[in-house]
């Protein structure tokens, strides 16, 4: 990645948005992804998880304190229909904000099992 970065930083940019997607935060270490989450506005959480699967909203409402993962059950219940590319905008909104905190070496965004070693 790192001759590819040297030769077209935005090329490298672009191959790094599309080897982690929003979907892949269910693979985040939880301490790490709980640091994500005090960097997110929790309307864009909210907003970001509107059609995200059940498997990453639980992981993330774990994450969080009781008082919060109950005002985001609120909010997306409450909340009408959005427009894709909303949606579209928090999640890239949030994976900048973790590829942002990767790059200053504070998470760690786990892509397989296989990479992590405890």
């Amino acid at each position: 990645m790192g001759a590819i970065e040297e030769r077209d930083a935005q090329l490298a940019e672009n191959i790094k948005r599309l080897m982690f997607v929003f979907e892949d935060l269910v693979t985040v270490h939880d301490r790490d992804l709980q640091r994500l989450l005090t960097e997110v506005d929790q309307r864009e959480l909210v907003l970001a998880l509107k059609a995200s699967p059940d498997e990453l909203k639980d992981k993330i409402l774990n994450n969080v304190s009781q008082r919060v993962a109950d005002g985001i059950r609120e909010e997306l219940d409450l909340m009408g229909p959005v427009r894709v590319g909303e949606v579209e905008d928090a999640q890239r909104a949030i994976i900048e904000a973790a590829q942002r905190l990767e790059d200053n070496d504070e998470i760690v965004l786990t892509r397989s099992a296989e990479e992590m070693i405890e």
